[in-house]
């Protein structure tokens, strides 16, 4: 598999992770509409580790796509958010 095929592929994934990331937070929202559910805190808690998992994908997938690109300008522009979601969730940069 050439660089340009594995960019296709790690895009095409990419979009799938931001979408299940977009699926999570909206069912949250629509199951907990009623802070009185027995199960709030515990599906919030759920809900949250989701997201987080989604999101380590979505750090880890862009930061793979920065490596295959070539353009340090690219680079240079991505590192401040590599910096927010590195402040976010408490990772290390590789």
């Amino acid at each position: 598999m050439n660089t340009e095929q594995l960019r296709d592929v790690l895009t095409t994934q990419l979009s799938e992770v931001q979408k299940i990331r977009m699926n999570v937070v909206l069912a949250i929202n629509e199951y907990c509409k009623d802070e009185q559910h027995l199960d709030y805190e515990g599906v919030v808690g759920v809900g949250s580790a989701l997201e987080d998992g989604v999101n380590s994908l979505w750090f880890l997938a862009t930061w793979i796509e920065d490596r295959l690109n070539e353009n340090t300008e690219l680079r240079k522009r991505n590192k401040s958010r590599y910096k927010k979601v590195r402040k976010a969730y408490g990772y290390t940069y590789p």
